[in-house]
């Protein structure tokens, strides 16, 4: 299953994240770089065409 988790660096985003990545694959969204992220697979919306690459990940769930 494909699972993109909004506020990939936040408190609730980065535990399910961490949940969720054992078991699908999932993609972050996130506003600002993070350099201490153990996240793989981030969006950053700061990027011009990150709404592109939502679409292309084709999610199954948002969170």
């Amino acid at each position: 299953m494909k699972i993109l988790i909004m506020g990939a660096f936040g408190f609730l985003g980065s535990r399910l994240t961490s949940y969720f990545e054992s078991r699908h694959t999932v993609i972050g969204l996130a506003r600002k770089r993070n350099n201490e992220a153990t996240i793989n697979n981030i969006i950053y919306t700061t990027e011009n065409n990150w709404i592109e690459k939502i679409v292309e990940f084709e999610p199954n769930i948002i969170i």
